[in-house]
């Protein structure tokens, strides 16, 4: 047997088979990590696939909390839209709610977890003007803001959302948002020029527009060669900026038009080529408009294409011209809807037609007014005898506008139309809980009867019986001697049955015994735990606030009287008051009354607090025992002096007359009223006019001196109602025909008198008691000024100025400390500025004085503006807002020809001032288009005025945020400081919230 040895698996370097073995675990490691290469892609492909789905998930959960946040924006502007202010702790006590979010159905078909949503609201921070918070033009996040440049009122609220995307499989993905909503009130006064309407700049002269300038709709702006127009601030429009006039379109003027760019320096509109071809000049007409214009002026020139937007007051919907193409004579031709003039509007009824709504009417002065003077035509000319609009829905003027339609009613829950609700239920029963020293005795009552002399006069005496209560069964005797029947339930005891009293005219007395009651046979009596009362009789109310004051309404008339006086009669459906000093401010028969009120508010201590309301939503009425002399009066049928106003400081003053109303001599020159040729284009020229005496010796006395306005009533010093907000209420009456042809549309405009206006004299200085007066520390802080009326305003003489030029004096105040000058603002259908002794320059102002003559007028057409204290200048400072009559462009139906007059016949002038300067130290705004003085500037109009020297400038005071009380506002919304948090962020913000 052969020995073999066999060798299996020897390897051995370079053999056939150690050349097969590296091939084959060749083999095996690169399929080793060719799988493994495609295990890893895989789970990294699956990887991938789960991290992007989270993403997903995490983005939805971001934008459903973001969706949170805007949700609780829109609810909080809601809130903004409908006061001017919440609480710190508003959200604390009215949380955000989202139940009322359509989150769920908005979310559907998504992983959001609708359940875990949250939003939840921080403290409103405000910062109140002053200081204010400026919007600072150099920061480049504000460069396209419209605000920029401004100090504005800002109120901030933070606002967090929770959302939560939960997936089939899976953890879920919370996201938690934070961002901060702006809420930025912008007064009208901080700009210097505003307007609701068309803007129109083309003045002969030179301009310099020292602050913001703005317009709602278009702006045209043009210059003469060698005047430009300069404009050192920015300039903004929601409409278009265009180069040009605006009734031909035209470039009339071709002088330089300078604006300010980002670095201070002035870049004119004019780009080069033919001056008469619009794509000359750089304006909204250029087809790269927005790109050149941030160019050009670094964001200091915006309009519409810039997203610039309306700026509206608060609760005023925007302004709607009417179509310049329609024929405004003839039934619905006129579409003008004219809403911003509800601010100068009167308050009117809940249940008047043109009642425009709680939030508008809470933006009114009338509304804000701490005290109102109260015009009441005489005689049977008065259409409303109320002062309010006379489209009652009754159709009764003497009426409350109750809904049973019975004049006699206060709409009372018994349906007893001579009951006011008293407690008992019984309408012969006054309110036990009423105090009964004072007695009101009714003439037509049974067993009464008067004697023939009804001016008898005796005096009161209630007795010392605090239980006296009479219902009927009395006699007065020939003497005037009063006498109870016994037999009836008096009250009174048998030695107590016979007192005097006296009864006027009308046989009923109202009389008090220290206390107040007012009882009669057809009407009630209601008294709340304030003491506050009204009484019904024949459609009239009585008021009173528990204090003593009170004022009798009968028959649509109001009766007020004061301490000592004798009784004073309401007569010709007119009202009457009578000063403690015993003057008058008003006649009987033809011409005006005056009466003065304040409302009852909410927190007797603060004059600046809510209004109380009565049963039917409107404000209540405190009417005064008197107005003090030398305060207010006019229009007085006579040729007498008044006694109510220093005849030498009234511009209604000719040869030591003073005659408010409209009268001529022998020789057809006005010496009484006023003659305005402007508004004389409509043949309604004569104007009576009630005078208003602002400073030393007038209202600033009234008011600085805090003496009571109403006998024995401490709350009627001016220190518990004075706010600074003064409003001078003209009769109303309904609106002309053109006036109704606006497509249907009621709550529009109240009409007015067009005859009468009022017109303020000696008012260098205006009240300014917490400076001025010996007992400042009773005052609010709040200072300055505003002065309202629903009738043209016209301003004789230097206002809140003292009337001497110095350096920068159309913006810097006359004192050295500019803080010092009280702010002050001026508000009227139309405004005109006088000279301030343009009584003794109207005998050039009359009907004969024609203005196709002015070649042979002595004065070339023109009646002088000579004297202005002895000087040629006059200084106004003050923010004047007014209307205006629109330019229509050439060749509009009805309106060819019509102009404005542009921004520099703002306001309106019609004396001829022969090169005189006017300073207007302001700002300048015009909101409405005028309405009792709708008459446009003619094309004629150098035959009735010449232009001063204009030196417009915009007050350092408003710039620095310091505006009058009162002062309407705009306000936008801007969303700021958006975050995501972390939960612990989150978590920590909800906890901390308050």
């Amino acid at each position: 047997m052969n020995n073999i040895t066999t060798k299996l698996n020897k390897f051995q370097p370079g053999s056939s088979l150690s050349q097969k073995g590296s091939a084959l675990v060749s083999a095996l490691i690169i399929g080793l990590a060719f799988f493994i290469v495609i295990g890893v892609t895989l789970r990294w492909g699956l990887t991938e696939k789960t991290v992007n789905k989270r993403h997903v998930l995490r983005h939805e959960a971001k934008n459903a909390s973001e969706s949170i946040v805007e949700y609780g924006f829109s609810e909080m502007v809601r809130q903004f839209t409908t006061t001017s202010s919440l609480p710190s702790d508003y959200l604390q006590t009215n949380p955000l709610d989202l139940t009322d979010y359509t989150f769920g159905s908005f979310h559907t078909g998504t992983n959001i977890a609708v359940e875990s949503a949250e939003l939840y609201g921080g403290e409103i921070v405000d910062f109140p003007l002053p200081p204010g918070v400026y919007i600072n033009p150099n920061d480049p996040a504000n460069e396209f803001d419209p605000l920029k440049g401004k100090l504005v009122r800002v109120q901030e609220v933070t606002l967090y959302g929770k959302a939560t995307s939960t997936p089939s499989v899976g953890n879920s993905i919370d996201s938690y948002t934070k961002q901060t909503l702006q809420v930025r009130d912008a007064p009208l006064l901080s700009h210097f020029v505003f307007y609701n309407m068309d803007l129109e700049m083309h003045s002969g002269s030179t301009m310099d527009l020292g602050g913001p300038v703005h317009s709602n709709t278009d702006i045209w702006a043009m210059a003469k060669p060698g005047k430009p127009l300069n404009v050192n601030g920015t300039l903004t429009s929601g409409g278009r900026i265009l180069h040009g006039r605006k009734a031909n379109g035209k470039h009339d003027y071709t002088g330089n038009v300078n604006i300010l760019d980002g670095s201070g320096n002035k870049v004119t509109m004019y780009k080069g080529g033919s001056k008469s071809n619009d794509e000359s000049w750089l304006d909204n007409r250029n087809k790269d408009w927005v790109e050149e214009a941030n160019q050009s002026w670094d964001g200091n020139v915006q309009d519409g294409d810039h997203g610039v937007p309306t700026l509206n007051p608060l609760e005023v919907l925007p302004y709607i011209p009417d179509d310049p193409n329609t024929d405004k004579t003839v039934a619905d031709g006129n579409e003008l809807e004219n809403y911003a003039y509800s601010i100068i509007e009167p308050v009117l009824s809940t249940k008047d037609r043109n009642y425009k709504g709680d939030n508008v009417r809470a933006q009114k002065f009338a509304y804000k007014a701490g005290l109102t003077f109260e015009v009441t035509k005489n005689g049977s000319d008065d259409t409303t005898n109320d002062g309010q609009s006379s489209s009652d829905p009754t159709g009764d003027p003497n009426t409350n506008d109750d809904s049973t339609g019975d004049p006699n009613t206060n709409d009372d829950s018994t349906g007893d139309s001579n009951t006011n609700d008293d407690s008992t239920g019984d309408p012969d029963n006054a309110d036990p809980t009423v105090d009964p020293n004072s007695i009101t005795v009714d003439a037509s009552s049974s067993g009464f009867s008067n004697d023939s002399d009804s001016d008898s006069t005796l005096s009161f005496d209630a007795g010392s019986d605090s239980t006296a209560n009479i219902d009927g069964g009395f006699t007065v005797d020939a003497d005037g001697g009063f006498t109870l029947d016994t037999g009836k339930s008096t009250g009174l005891s048998a030695d107590e049955n016979t007192f005097p009293v006296k009864v006027n005219g009308s046989g009923k007395r109202t009389q008090d015994g220290g206390g107040k009651r007012t009882q009669d046979r057809a009407g009630k009596r209601t008294q709340d735990g304030k003491g506050s009362s009204v009484v019904t009789r024949n459609g009239g109310k009585r008021t009173r606030d528990g204090k003593g004051s009170s004022v009798v309404t009968r028959s649509g008339g109001k009766k007020n009287q004061s301490s000592g006086s004798s009784s004073v009669s309401t007569n010709g459906g007119g009202k009457k008051s009578q000063s403690s000093s015993g003057s008058s401010v008003s006649t009987s028969g033809d011409g005006y009354s005056i009466a003065a009120y304040r409302y009852q508010r909410i927190d007797n201590e603060d004059p600046m607090s809510d209004l109380v309301l009565d049963g039917n939503g409107d404000p209540i009425k405190i009417y005064f025992d008197s107005i003090p002399a030398n305060v207010i009066g006019g229009a007085i049928v006579t040729d007498r002096q008044f006694t109510g106003i220093d005849p030498t400081k009234d511009a209604n003053v000719k040869d030591g007359k003073h005659v408010d109303t409209y009268a001529t001599d022998g020789n057809n020159e006005v010496i009484g009223g006023m003659f305005d040729k402007r508004v004389d284009s409509d043949g309604d020229g004569r104007l009576d006019v009630i005078s208003l005496n602002i400073g030393t010796g007038g209202l600033k006395d009234a008011i600085e001196n805090n003496e009571v306005w109403d006998s024995g009533d401490d709350s009627s010093r001016p220190s518990s109602w004075w706010n600074g907000v003064v409003y001078v209420e003209f009769p109303t009456e309904p609106l002309d025909a053109k006036a109704q042809n606006r497509t249907g549309k009621d709550k529009l405009v109240v009409g007015a008198h067009p005859t009468v206006v009022l017109q303020t004299i000696n008012a260098r200085e205006i009240p300014d008691p917490k400076r001025d007066s010996r007992q400042s520390s009773e005052f609010i802080d709040e200072r300055g000024m505003t002065l309202a009326t629903n009738h043209p305003l016209y301003v004789a003489g230097s206002y809140n100025a003292d009337g001497h030029e110095h350096t920068n004096d159309s913006t810097e105040p006359d004192n050295e400390n500019a803080s010092e000058e009280p702010p002050a603002l001026l508000a009227g259908d139309t405004l005109t500025i006088v000279s301030a002794k343009y009584g003794e320059n109207r005998e050039e102002s009359n009907e004969s004085m024609q203005w196709d003559t002015s070649l042979t007028h002595p004065t070339d057409g023109a009646h002088p503006a000579r004297s202005h204290n002895d000087q040629s200048y006059i200084e106004i400072s003050a923010a004047l807002i007014t209307g205006l009559a629109p330019t229509y462009p050439d060749g509009t139906p009805n309106a060819d020809g019509t102009s404005s007059g542009g921004l520099h016949n703002f306001p309106r002038m019609i004396e001829n001032w022969g090169g005189g300067i006017m300073t207007i130290r302001g700002s300048l705004i015009s909101l409405f288009e005028s309405e009792v003085h709708p008459q446009s500037r003619p094309t004629n109009y150098t035959s009735y005025y010449r232009w001063p020297t204009r030196d417009f400038g915009y007050n350092k005071n408003f710039a620095d945020g310091l505006y009058p009380p009162g002062a309407p506002v705009v306000r936008t919304f801007r969303r700021t400081s958006f975050e995501d948090l972390t939960e612990a962020e989150y978590d920590d913000a909800i906890t901390n919230l308050f």
